[in-house]
């Protein structure tokens, strides 16, 4: 099972306005939950995620090159399931691949399945 790791928080105030990043480590994916309070109140939240490649490869995952992105998906544009937030992985074509790079493909899609399951179970309610 993958866990969400707390790394730090920053804060910053400019024009009434307040600034909130708190940063996760899961797997190979960096998370910034960013929070802005406006100075009427309103609050703006956005979650972005990022394969760290590097560190991945630094610790010899086989497959590091091909973690996908995986996206916040407010629903705000979906015409399937409107108004459903929910994590989407990016998919890309690598055409056809050899079995021992395919091996490495289907361990990066794995991890990013995984990573999307923990921080569903964490964000979407």
């Amino acid at each position: 099972m993958i866990t969400i790791k707390f790394i730090e928080t920053l804060r910053k105030e400019a024009n009434g306005i307040k600034y909130t990043r708190d940063t996760f480590e899961v797997g190979y994916y960096t998370i910034y939950e960013n929070t802005t309070v406006f100075a009427n109140g309103s609050i703006y939240r956005s979650l972005d995620l990022f394969p760290v490649k590097d560190r991945a490869k630094a610790v010899g995952f086989e497959g590091w090159e091909y973690l996908p992105e995986i996206y916040f998906n407010r629903g705000l544009f979906s015409s399937k399931n409107p108004a459903k937030e929910k994590f989407d992985i990016q998919t890309t074509s690598y055409g056809s691949l050899e079995i021992p790079e395919f091996k490495k493909f289907m361990a990066a899609m794995n991890h990013a399945l995984e990573v999307a399951q923990a921080v569903t179970d964490k964000y979407v309610k």
